[in-house]
């Protein structure tokens, strides 16, 4: 066996020159800053890999143009060389930084209003960007009172009450629930769906859920969604001639390698790294809280490299991402891969530290509603979603289940070990299936092994282990009996972990003798099926370490997606007589499955 290749880094500029000629857009979402804190001028910083991708390098002229009155604005490549140029600043130990930066304070009025954010597609020589407002900003001047239940012991009309809420933008919503819903799950996940929208939560003066956007008293109506009509579809909007087509989501592209070593064919991405604490500093003469690390590209940038022909990358928040929004740029993909955070369902995260992330915001237990609200906009014909094994426990499993057999899909769910088949490590994963095709559908069966992770990996690179037997967090793994090893002889190892180069208690190590060893990178590569031709070079080896161990095992996933395959290409061939054009599916609005309000209020 051949010894495994040192992970090397490079400059990001020289990894994005050329290689992505298959891309056609990229979107973003950027904040509209105040030029000074006494000030009330604005400027909009656009600072971005993206652009020397797209034409605009340093030294470019470029000229803006307001679309319309608060429509957006365009930036070009300028014909002449006269006028606002693209330029670049360095800063110490990094790559130089390629910025735009727009401060006409009437073009922005003009094209953005009072809007806080803005939403830009990159194309090649030209950027659109266009004011993306609050919820706030359409506030309506009534109010809502939602009745839902305990349905199959569950408030799956939770899903309704968001989707009500922002196709209204009520002042006020308060939610009469019969049961005992204000102690339940999904009144923390309600809850967390409202303050993400803006509203300020407290309790009414009948103790109910209250959500507000301000303080003054609005008309209330009625709405009752205590009974739920299922979908009524209108058909399936398959793309026969292309029926392995993905839209692949929150991923850095290893599972993207994996799906088209079998075949599929990924056409659009949605990937964005959320800010962590340890990206943010205090400036040392404001005092401001400001990022000094921008990681939230790292994992778009990689998994676009990896990608064969992916055409549109959404580099945004999936809690702020439209697929209406973005409809243009979508292919008519046939299947939908989402990997889930799983930081709130893991075991390494404690209750104390899952509580404070809800305080926050910072959870993703809540990242059901907007991968549902993708599956609802674009009606795609069939899915699979990744989680830890945990996740499978869950009432956000179960609510997303019930939501999508709702929809009308078929679905099937199951925890998975990446050693039953073939895999290196002890990985759990729980996956849902869901599909809208009458096509059987069955997991994959356990496989015999052949592998085994110290003769094929450890043994043959013990020079590219790194000796942390004095480090302090593997004393205290060893002291509290969390530290996971690898040792002499094992066929199988455990899991690794996203937090596997901070070398936390929780970490893999491998144990020879007395002696406790961290793999490289290369090797935590292969213990995870990785080719060694997947492209890191664009990060550094803490981002690389990180990406490989909040992936998924390709064995694991080779087997699994073999099993979609099937299903999806037997579909394709009982339709292909008949489908002689590809259809586009038809964007569904979030809440068609509420009733109108007119409707609503006359049983009231």
């Amino acid at each position: 066996m051949q010894t495994l290749t040192e992970f090397e880094h490079k400059p990001l500029s020289a990894k994005l020159a050329g290689a992505l000629d298959t891309l056609n857009a990229v979107t973003k979402v950027l904040k509209i800053q105040n030029v000074g804190k006494a000030s009330d001028k604005r400027k909009l910083v656009i600072s971005t890999n993206w652009l020397n991708l797209f034409g605009f390098a340093p030294g470019s002229p470029v000229e803006e143009s307001v679309i319309g009155q608060q429509q957006g604005m365009t930036v070009s490549l300028a014909k002449s060389d006269e006028g606002k140029r693209v330029y670049s600043r360095g800063y110490a130990n990094r790559e130089r930084e390629t910025l735009m930066d727009i401060r006409h304070q009437s073009k922005l009025k003009d094209a953005f209003g009072s809007a806080r954010c803005v939403h830009i597609t990159f194309r090649q020589g030209e950027l659109t960007i266009v004011p993306i407002d609050p919820l706030s900003s359409r506030a309506s001047a009534e109010g809502v009172n939602v009745a839902i239940t305990d349905a199959n012991g569950l408030y799956g009309a939770i899903f309704d009450v968001v989707a009500l809420v922002k196709e209204h933008a009520f002042s006020t919503v308060t939610v009469d629930a019969e049961g005992d819903f204000d102690n339940s799950q999904e009144a923390v996940l309600l809850a967390m769906q409202l303050r993400r929208l803006g509203y300020a939560l407290s309790k009414d003066d009948q103790g109910r859920m209250k959500a507000s956007l301000s303080e003054e008293p609005v008309p209330m109506r009625d709405v009752d969604l205590r009974v739920t009509t299922p979908h009524n579809g209108e058909g399936v909007a398959f793309n026969a001639q292309s029926p392995l087509s993905t839209f692949a989501a929150c991923t850095s592209g290893v599972d993207i390698t994996g799906l088209e070593q079998d075949g599929f064919a990924v056409s659009s991405i949605l990937e964005w790294r959320p800010p962590e604490s340890r990206d943010f500093k205090k400036d040392r003469e404001t005092g401001e809280v400001i990022a000094h690390n921008d990681k939230t590209e790292s994992g778009a940038i990689c998994a676009a490299l990896n990608a064969a022909g992916a055409s549109a990358v959404f580099n945004e928040d999936i809690y702020q991402f439209s697929a209406e929004r973005v409809k243009a740029l979508l292919a008519n993909e046939t299947h939908f891969s989402i990997s889930l955070q799983c930081d709130c369902f893991s075991s390494l995260k404690n209750k104390k530290d899952r509580q404070k992330a809800i305080d926050s915001l910072d959870s993703t237990r809540d990242m059901i509603f907007p991968a549902l609200e993708i599956v609802e906009q674009t009606r795609i014909p069939s899915l699979c979603v990744e989680n830890v094994a945990s996740f499978a426990q869950s009432v956000e499993h179960d609510l997303f289940v019930a939501r999508l057999e709702q929809l009308g899909y078929q679905v099937y769910s199951a925890v998975l070990n990446a050693g039953d088949f073939d895999g290196y490590t002890k990985r759990n994963r729980c996956f849902v299936f869901a599909t809208l095709l009458d096509t059987p559908f069955a997991f994959p069966e356990p496989v015999a092994r052949t592998t085994h992770l110290w003769n094929d990996i450890i043994a043959p690179n013990l020079e590219q282990l790194r000796d942390v037997t004095h480090c302090k967090s593997v004393h205290k793994g060893v002291e509290t009996g969390r530290i996971r090893l690898i040792r002499e002889g094992d066929a199988t190892g455990p899991t690794l972990t996203k937090n596997q180069p901070r070398q936390t208690k929780d970490s893999v190590y491998c144990q020879i003798g007395d002696r406790y060893y961290l793999p490289s990178v290369p090797m935590m590569m292969q213990m995870m099926a990785m080719p060694s031709t997947f492209d890191l070079s664009a990060v550094n080896q803490e981002l690389a370490s990180e990406i490989i161990g909040q992936s998924v095992c390709l064995k694991l996933h080779s087997a699994l997606y073999g099993a979609i395959k099937k299903h999806l290409t037997d579909y394709a061939q009982g339709v292909r007589g008949f489908v002689k054009e590809v259809v586009t599916a038809p964007l569904k609005a979030a809440n068609d499955m509420i009733k109108p309000m007119e409707e609503q209020m006359a049983l009231f």
